[in-house]
């Protein structure tokens, strides 16, 4: 039997949360060695978390510096915290 899993179709972190939970459940229910297509598709969801924590990194770069830039000019506390940086993985299995 052979069950596809898909690459995230949209790029978030809940997608690639889904995917990889659906991939774990495959490769941890399964009485034998990690199928090729396996390998395959954590290969597809590695590359769509890389993607996803490039938009994420953007975001912090651009919108929140932006947040923290009008909340500094209205003297309003900033209760948006600074999150640290989270790197991508490398070479997703390649």
């Amino acid at each position: 039997m052979l069950i596809q899993i898909e690459e995230p179709k949209n790029v978030s972190f809940s997608a690639v949360n889904d995917t990889l939970t659906a991939l774990m459940a495959l490769v941890d229910g399964a009485d034998f060695a990690p199928s090729e297509e396996s390998f395959a598709a954590y290969q597809r969801t590695c590359k769509a978390l890389n993607a996803t924590l490039g938009m994420w990194q953007e975001t912090k770069a651009k919108d929140a510096a932006a947040l923290h830039a009008i909340l500094a000019q209205s003297n309003a506390a900033s209760a948006v915290p600074d999150y640290p940086s989270e790197s991508s993985i490398d070479d997703c299995g390649n």
